[in-house]
């Protein structure tokens, strides 16, 4: 599959938050449903919505991907806190 053919990945802006955390705001993509998971795996069509922020705890993987009936999921967005 082309990526022309895959749902838009979702938009992940990062920034500082109290003891080496992050606060990450998560994009929405139109016409398509946006998931997340904070437990390394991939996100799947039954994970969580994400609030309007997440923090991210230092030795935590956020992963984001958006679902659209229809397409191929998005590749996953992954941001990880050291």
């Amino acid at each position: 599959l082309s990526l022309e053919e895959r749902v838009a990945e979702p938009v992940v802006t990062t920034e500082p938050a109290a003891q080496d955390s992050l606060i990450a705001t998560i994009g929405k993509v139109p016409g398509a449903v946006v998931r997340f998971t904070t437990d390394g795996l991939p996100p799947t069509i039954h994970s969580s919505v994400p609030p309007a922020s997440v923090t991210i705890e230092p030795g935590t993987t956020l992963r984001v991907k958006a679902f659209r009936h229809g397409m191929p999921p998005s590749q996953t967005v992954t941001v990880t806190v050291d």
